[in-house]
């Protein structure tokens, strides 16, 4: 079965975003990306911490919260604070490690455009499903440093996929880091709903999507 090109997927995310109004789309990157940064320093954050950062009232944070968690879009720890917003303080099959702090990531995809929207250089570790081989990834705000092993790829659902985030999401579960094309390839057998990508051309489509859209709003 054909599988997705790059171009089909990028223009697939166009559409997607095309759909959801500007005022909208900007509201959500700000939350978003305001959450990762204050994330990438280790720490869960407390309600009273989400108003400064989020610029609402505190007594909307939790309405703000209850939804983003119905929708797959936060964690929270059982003291009512933030621990995840596609990075996460909690284990998932993806680590991201920033200045010797240890994250995780949602899916492969979110850790590879994290760096560029937070600042800092990542090392990433997530384990192909297939084979078991630990896949690492150097990434910095601007690009690609390292790959290992060299032929390692990932593979990225369409835009019409389910979308809510979450690490045990649809959308998710099948954002995964690979060692090779064949392992990739053995895996996602049949799907015609997922691209197999090298990790600099995911970057390059979270640099469109994610990171240059952040850097217009002045939040990085």
């Amino acid at each position: 079965m054909r599988q997705l090109k790059k171009v089909e997927l990028a223009e697939g995310y166009r559409e997607a975003y095309e759909s959801v109004p500007q005022e909208l789309l900007e509201l959500d990157f700000r939350l978003t990306i305001r959450t990762m940064q204050a994330l990438s320093k280790g720490e869960p954050i407390s309600p009273a911490e989400l108003a400064t950062l989020w610029e609402v009232p505190l007594e909307q944070v939790q309405s703000v919260l209850e939804a983003a968690v119905a929708n797959g879009n936060a964690e929270i720890d059982s003291e009512g604070n933030l621990v995840g917003g596609i990075l996460s303080l909690n284990p998932t099959s993806h680590r991201v490690s920033m200045d010797e702090q240890q994250l995780f990531a949602w899916c492969a995809y979110d850790a590879i455009y994290a760096p560029g929207v937070v600042g800092k250089t990542a090392h990433i570790e997530s384990q192909d499903p297939g084979t078991g081989t630990t896949v690492r990834v150097a990434v910095s705000p601007e690009g690609i440093e390292d790959v290992q092993p060299e032929g390692a790829v990932v593979s990225i659902v369409a835009g019409g996929t389910d979308m809510r985030g979450g690490p045990d999401s649809p959308r998710c579960t099948q954002m995964l880091f690979f060692e090779s094309r064949e392992s990739a390839n053995e895996w996602l057998a049949g799907r015609s709903d997922v691209a197999i990508l090298t990790v600099e051309e995911v970057f390059e489509l979270t640099d469109e999507f994610q990171i240059k859209p952040a850097r217009r709003l002045g939040l990085i």
